[in-house]
């Protein structure tokens, strides 16, 4: 499970909650614009836009889980289990395994526009990074400040859809979350009116009324619906701190506790929530068990690599 959100203040933000039931290596990352990107069925990129995100580094290959370019553009990946469905390499196609999408439309594609150009040209293929790693089911979240898409591969063939929310959260397929939306068109952040029966002297006993029925719970329809609706109502911010505190609180709106949902006998739960100032081009982020925003600090380089492992400050220390 996992929740992507692209937000507009006076700067525009990007990011994700990324939701998991094991332990994976989560880092930091910086790709300059002259370190050589390789995939399995097209040309490595040698010359490309700059890149932040977080993923992992294996065998020094960034596979990232989300991300920007200095350009402007965002890229996330999302759990779609039992719908993603991967091909075979095929002619005239742009053919990418699941983790490798991310770093090829953030090295080349500028804006939206350029993605909309290439996108129905995509096959996401079958083959695995190593033999033992597994492939993962994933849809995907594009955006910039001029709107976004979903892009899915299912047993339908390639879907794109434009994605007015830009919010993405998993199953579903994203023509579900569509319809889903008009079941709430009647929440409001205002206080609530008594269209029940004008005989009835019917008085609101609370603030937030107009939000009753928002679910609250942890599954993809709800944070969906929660998102969009915490996203909408957001106030005018004054500084770019609290705009980017803005855009934390959001993903905090959606986050998975511990215990709140299973998969199988392991917790699912917020590993992270990220944070990118595309017009800064910056990475914040908090993982679950800090009370700490850290923002990713690194040296620019040409053609090196840059990756740290995110940071971890502990919310209580009980004992020695």
């Amino acid at each position: 499970m996992c929740t992507s959100v692209f937000l507009q203040f006076s700067h525009s933000y990007f990011g994700r909650n990324l939701d998991l039931a094991y332990p994976l290596q989560c880092e930091s990352i910086y790709i300059p614009s002259k370190f050589i990107l390789n995939f399995k069925n097209e040309n490595a990129i040698k010359q490309h836009y700059q890149i932040l995100g977080v993923g992992t580094v294996i065998n020094e290959t960034p596979l990232l889980f989300e991300g920007i370019n200095d350009q402007g553009l965002g890229v996330a990946s999302l759990n779609f289990p039992r719908n993603a469905v991967f091909n075979k390499p095929q002619n005239g196609k742009i053919n990418l395994a699941p983790y490798e999408i991310i770093t090829y439309f953030l090295s080349l594609y500028k804006s939206l526009d350029d993605v909309k150009k290439d996108i129905d040209k995509l096959n996401i293929t079958d083959i695995r990074f190593l033999d033992n790693l597994p492939l993962a089911p994933l849809h995907y979240l594009i955006a910039d400040k001029s709107g976004a898409i979903v892009v899915e591969q299912s047993k339908e063939g390639l879907k794109i859809y434009d994605n007015p929310y830009q919010i993405l959260t998993n199953n579903p397929p994203f023509s579900y979350h569509l319809e889903n939306v008009n079941n709430y068109m009647g929440l409001s952040s205002k206080q609530i009116e008594n269209r029940f029966s004008p005989d009835l002297n019917l008085i609101p006993h609370s603030l937030g009324m107009g939000s009753l029925s928002l679910p609250g719970d942890a599954s993809s329809p709800s944070r969906f619906i929660r998102a969009f609706f915490y996203k909408y109502h957001q106030d005018k911010k004054t500084s770019i701190d609290e705009e980017r505190k803005a855009y934390f609180d959001l993903l905090a709106k959606v986050k998975v506790l511990k215990g709140e949902a299973y998969d199988g006998d392991n917790p699912e739960y917020t590993v992270y929530s990220s944070c990118y100032d595309i017009d800064d081009f910056s990475l914040f982020y908090i993982t679950y068990d800090s009370n700490v925003y850290q923002k990713f600090t690194y040296e620019k380089t040409d053609d090196a690599l840059v990756h740290n492992p995110l940071k971890n400050q502990i919310l209580f220390a009980l004992g020695k």
